[in-house]
């Protein structure tokens, strides 16, 4: 198993690589509505949520948001920092360091503003230090990642370049400047199977109760990412199968129950009890009336995920071109985990293919529906690396740059301006154009043409309306991400040498 140190290092300098091109505000409706829940726990201790695209009138009369609120509460702790940066801070300083004040804009249809109050997704400390909690999650994958291929019998080098490549050149890199929710839903899914894997070849139960504790709680994170649950209790049952537990004395039997089903209940009454508390139901919400939306695969869909120039998991993830050899060399490995890697990718491909709004617009561009499954599609990566010649290597190097370019373009970029610059807002029906444009690549252009760019030291540097520019800060603090991303790869390498 890999060090936790080196793990650590991974994941920190993950998340340092993501944070120079970070806009330090809210992106996309999605994102304001769980910010929403996380600003209302914490400066009024309810679940009541101001007017906004994604807020309904629940039991009491009050709104509330749609979404669940695990990721809310995670987010608890940044939310906090910022707030006690700007009661500590001088009020001219905290106004340049949070950014340029903006107010909610939406493509509701991808044409005109939300109705109702405009609010703020822009300009605050506290939405600064939240904004953080994208590429930090990221990180966090990234070191689980290392740990799990490790576990899989991926070679330490290899795990760590794999976890590297992970977070900066596929698709979950440009969803690091997006407060959602899908790379939270990667950690618990790829945490679960993780430990999952563990019990089978230790049998410790509290690598199952872990497990099971980790998938359960993606029923509080996001509602529709409980479909992983099917492939993560198929691949469970597989190796209690194998580890034969019905040979076991009835007490341990009972016990390995009780670890498996104590989170599991645990999390569904907390699910159904904040269910209730909101829409006074304990199954409807607005979040499951969308199941009137779920219907068989389209061909459309599918098409737009595996092809289309504007949503193919493998233009936003250039390094899944290699899936057909990196799988065959999992399977010539670990052939059951290659099956629930293969099987989870199908649950979500073909369940969200089947999905009205199956293109996510307009929170993120991208598969962002997909995203969760691309860190277990990328474990075959790092068991292939062992193995992969230097022509092998080079192709990886070339669509890791490929990825790099894309993953950087799309984080820097205001994709809300883009859209409307590139006109993608005038299609009917609103997906159209992703089948003929790509905004990955549209991204790329306006990155290297330095048009549509939306970083936050970059606003910080040239000042906006009320506010200064301040350049020496801008690049007082480039120095700091330079040094302090020098310092994480030198240990880094520094403990592999010593490996």
């Amino acid at each position: 198993m890999a060090p936790l140190r080196v793990a650590f290092l991974t994941g920190l300098l993950v998340t340092l690589l993501l944070v120079p091109g970070q806009p330090g505000r809210l992106t996309g409706t999605d994102a304001i509505g769980v910010f929403e829940i996380t600003r209302s726990l914490r400066e009024e201790g309810s679940l009541q949520v101001s007017s906004h695209l994604h807020a309904y009138v629940g039991r009491d009369g009050r709104r509330y948001s749609q979404f669940a609120v695990g990721q809310a509460v995670l987010a608890l702790p940044l939310y906090e920092i910022g707030r006690l940066a700007d009661r500590l801070l001088p009020e001219t300083t905290a106004q340049v360091l949070a950014g340029p004040p903006v107010s909610t804009r939406s493509f509701v249809a991808g044409r005109r503003p939300l109705d109702g109050p405009q609010l703020v997704y822009g300009g605050s400390l506290e939405i600064l230090a939240v904004s953080l909690y994208a590429p930090v999650a990221t990180g966090v994958l990234a070191a689980l990642f290392l740990v799990t291929a490790r576990r899989l019998g991926a070679s330490l080098g290899a795990s760590v370049a794999a976890s590297l490549l992970l977070g900066t050149c596929t698709y979950l890199g440009a969803l690091s400047n997006h407060f959602l929710r899908h790379t939270t839903e990667a950690v618990l899914i790829l945490g679960a199977f993780g430990a999952f894997f563990a019990w089978r070849g230790g049998g410790r139960r509290r690598d199952l109760l872990l497990g099971s504790a980790l998938a359960s709680a993606i029923l509080l994170v996001r509602v529709p990412a409980a479909i992983a649950g099917v492939p993560l209790a198929v691949y469970l049952g597989a190796c209690a199968v194998e580890r034969r537990l019905w040979t076991l004395p009835r007490r341990e039997q009972l016990r390995d129950a009780v670890a498996v089903l104590a989170p599991f209940l645990v999390a569904v009454a907390v699910h159904l009890a904040l269910n209730y508390l909101r829409w006074g139901f304990w199954l409807e919400s607005p979040m499951t009336a969308e199941r009137a939306r779920i219907g068989l695969p389209r061909a459309d869909a599918l098409e737009g995920y595996l092809v289309s120039p504007g949503a193919s998991l493998f233009l936003y993830t250039p390094l899944l071109v290699l899936l057909p050899v990196t799988l065959a060399a999992a399977w010539r490995r670990v052939r059951r985990e290659t099956l629930f890697v293969a099987g989870a990718a199908l649950t979500f491909l073909l369940f969200y293919a089947g999905y009205f709004f199956w293109h996510g617009l307009w929170s993120a561009p991208g598969p962002r529906y997909l995203a969760p499954a691309i860190p277990l599609l990328m474990l075959p990566l790092a068991l292939w690396l062992d193995e992969a010649g230097r022509s092998g290597r080079a192709l990886v190097a070339l669509l890791a740059a490929a990825g790099f370019l894309i993953q950087q373009a799309l984080i820097t970029t205001d994709f809300e301006r883009l859209a409307f610059q590139e006109g993608y807002t005038r299609y009917q029906p609103v997906e159209a154009f992703l089948f003929e444009h790509s905004p990955a690549l549209d991204s790329v252009r306006a990155f290297l043409g330095g048009s549509a760019w939306d970083a936050w030291l970059l606003k910080l540097a040239h000042g906006w309306e009320g506010v200064a520019p301040h350049p020496g800060l801008a690049v007082a603090l480039l120095g700091a991400w330079l040094a302090a991303t020098g310092v994480a790869a030198a240990l880094l390498l520094r403990r592999l040498a010593m490996r």
